[in-house]
């Protein structure tokens, strides 16, 4: 019994104990500071090392939205509690009605808020989405993938409209109608038209419309040379 009892105390030590914030090593982190991954655990000190539930840290860190995976482990000597994340990463910039952040591949929102402190050289993604909501997210699991191969380079996707989804390209914009299982279709589609340029000028491109990928086509502007009359060109 005095044997227990003399563990006991020595773990109460102070060199069992977390002191401050300095004895918390944090790993794998890139666009969170340090100081930031320490705050989510919500830690006051001193805390008795052995008392801290690693398991219940890890999946408080695993509930903010910037980190996507965490582990919590303990080192009695000297005393130190390690904490190596895994970021989610940003593919695009997202205003949402909680406002404005990110997307990350899966469909999560972060706010902006978090990456305040980010490294100087990190460049947000030039990808924007626009009206994005949760409920989109499975559709944003599968477009996104698509959207990242395109061989026509796409600058924004414009969501506000669910009934008809538009691209910002660098054909121009791009009508798709509503989010459907033919989107890989209507991208490939769009991908055979890299050659529009060469036959209708850019400037006097309105829009493409892709809703229907068998039968795509072309509003342009009129051409000034001639009457001012509108045009719809069926391209293949």
């Amino acid at each position: 019994m005095l044997f227990r009892s003399g563990a006991f105390w020595l773990l109460l030590l102070p060199y069992w104990s977390l002191q401050d914030a300095k004895q918390v090593k944090v790993e794998g982190n890139r666009l969170l500071s340090t100081e930031q991954v320490r705050s989510f655990l919500s830690l006051s000190y001193p805390q008795v090392l052995w008392k801290l539930p690693s398991q219940q840290l890890s999946d408080r860190l695993k509930a903010t939205d910037p980190i996507a995976e965490a582990q919590v482990t303990r080192q009695l000597f000297p005393p130190t509690l390690t904490v190596v994340v895994k970021e989610r990463q940003p593919v695009a910039s997202a205003g949402t009605a909680q406002g404005a952040g990110f997307l990350d591949a899966q469909g999560v929102w972060i706010s902006q808020r978090f990456y305040r402190q980010a490294a100087k050289d990190w460049q947000p993604p030039a990808l924007q989405v626009l009206g994005f909501e949760s409920a989109y997210r499975p559709y944003w699991q599968q477009m996104y993938p698509l959207l990242a191969r395109s061989p026509v380079k796409i600058s924004a996707v414009d969501w506000r409209n669910p009934q008809n989804l538009i691209l910002k390209t660098q054909l121009g914009t791009v009508h798709l109608g509503a989010y459907t299982p033919e989107f890989r279709e209507k991208l490939a589609r769009l991908s055979q038209m890299r050659q529009l340029p060469t036959r209708v000028p850019l400037s006097r491109l309105t829009y493409i419309d892709l809703t229907n990928p068998s039968a795509p086509t072309v509003s342009v502007k009129p051409d000034p040379k001639e009457k001012p009359t509108a045009t719809d060109v069926k391209k293949p």
